[in-house]
């Protein structure tokens, strides 16, 4: 390996760091085929990250360091794969180091767990169109990553950036590959038979469209399940997450065909760029509906009124789908002194003040007070709730026994009818 990095470096094709030039060094990732540390450098004059490879997944005296070397730096030109700086060696151990960009907002998976909530639909597109834009880089020059997941997806200044590509592979390379990869995210076909199968384009694109259900989600796959092999066993049979309410049904219907379990039906890099630079926002996923984003607040409120409890008795049942309309008028009874049935109720922070036709004042909370009301008999001729907001301000019945209109405000007049 030392003759390669000699040649590399003599001809300018890789630059080479004294270790001692990095300092307060500290690992920030460790995973099955190497360790990453951040460390400040003196030459570059910032922290960078440093990878070296374990031993024990090396072979041919560091063969799959070089080979990792040579594909980043064919792609550190990308914005949106990490980038490549050079090499260090520690003359101790005689270990080999890749100096990498550091990714100041850590990977994916640390960043939707922080920041989730501040992210709006726009941006999350935005952060998709990242990643493919990476992966696009890749498979136009005939590359692999064959790991794509949260914690090899990292984020810098907000920008999304693919690293780790200890597993990539060229197509044009038909010598046996080092068995890998997270199960969450990889594909059923290679789950089943991880030493026979090929990975190839097919497959970074299953994982794609498990990562645009993580930005869609904010959390990885079956979290809840730690078991690789029941996690394994779920994605070969067909399992997948279920879609997250508030999801573009075009961002759905777009991960739900790039994760499907016959590669030959997955859409390749180039149709995943071009149907997500056409994502219509106004149809969105609501649980068995789809709705027109114009009213989802409307549906939140229906389902409101939907879940309150309603009186009954043996002839009249008290309506609980109202029709919330908003407006800025004003709720009165019509010429008829008779309450309507289907009223139209305010949304509004303004209290509703009683006019000369005795509307029911609206910001008073909905309680049977102690006061005169332990004899009332449930034969209501009709009933009357008002809600403001997302609560039942007021209300009004009649009683055919009594027939008055009954407000909980004992201090107003009440009407005959």
């Amino acid at each position: 390996m030392s003759n390669w990095i000699e040649i590399a470096i003599e001809k300018n094709y890789i630059t080479l760091f004294q270790h001692d030039s990095f300092q307060d060094w500290k690992v920030i990732g460790r995973g099955a085929f190497g360790t990453v540390y951040s460390a400040y450098s003196k030459d570059a004059e910032k922290t960078v990250a440093l990878k070296c490879l374990h031993h024990d997944f090396t072979s041919d005296n560091g063969n799959e360091f070089i080979q990792e070397v040579k594909k980043i730096i064919r792609f550190t030109h990308h914005d949106h794969i990490i980038r490549f700086f050079g090499i260090t060696q520690d003359p101790k151990g005689e270990t080999y180091y890749m100096v990498l960009q550091y990714a100041n907002n850590s990977d994916l998976r640390c960043y939707l767990s922080n920041h989730f909530l501040e992210l709006n639909w726009e941006t999350k597109i935005r952060m998709a169109k990242e990643i493919a834009s990476g992966v696009n880089c890749l498979h136009n020059a005939n590359i692999v990553h064959r790991d794509l997941h949260d914690k090899n997806i990292l984020v810098h200044d907000d920008r999304l950036l693919i690293t780790d590509f200890g597993l990539s592979k060229s197509l044009e390379n038909n010598t046996k590959s080092i068995v890998g990869g997270t199960c969450a995210y990889s594909d059923p076909k290679y789950l089943q038979n991880p030493f026979l199968y090929k990975r190839g384009k097919p497959s970074d694109i299953y994982s794609l469209g498990v990562l645009f259900w993580e930005l869609s989600s904010g959390v990885r796959p079956f979290k809840n399940i730690t078991d690789q092999t029941g996690i394994s066993f779920l994605v070969i049979s067909g399992q997948r997450e279920s879609p997250i309410n508030g999801t573009p049904m075009d961002f759905l219907n777009l991960y739900n065909i790039a994760w499907n379990g016959n590669p030959d039906l997955r859409p390749n890099i180039a149709e995943i760029r071009d149907k997500l630079n056409n994502i219509a926002m106004d149809q969105i996923y609501y649980g068995e509906d789809v709705i027109n984003e114009h009213y989802m607040v409307q549906s939140k409120h229906d389902q409101f009124l939907s879940e309150q409890v309603i009186i009954t008795n043996d002839q009249y049942t008290i309506p609980s789908n109202l029709n919330i309309v908003s407006s800025e008028q004003d709720i009165i009874p019509n010429d008829q002194d008779t309450i309507p049935s289907n009223l139209d109720i305010v949304s509004s922070e303004q209290d509703m003040s009683l006019h000369e036709r005795d509307v029911i004042q609206s910001d008073q909370d909905i309680v049977l007070s102690e006061q005169e009301y332990d004899t009332i008999k449930l034969d209501f001729r009709c009933v009357v709730a008002l809600d403001i907001g997302a609560r039942f301000s007021g209300f009004a019945y009649a009683s055919t026994i009594n027939p008055e209109i009954i407000t909980n405000d004992t201090a107003r007049a009440s009407r005959r009818i």
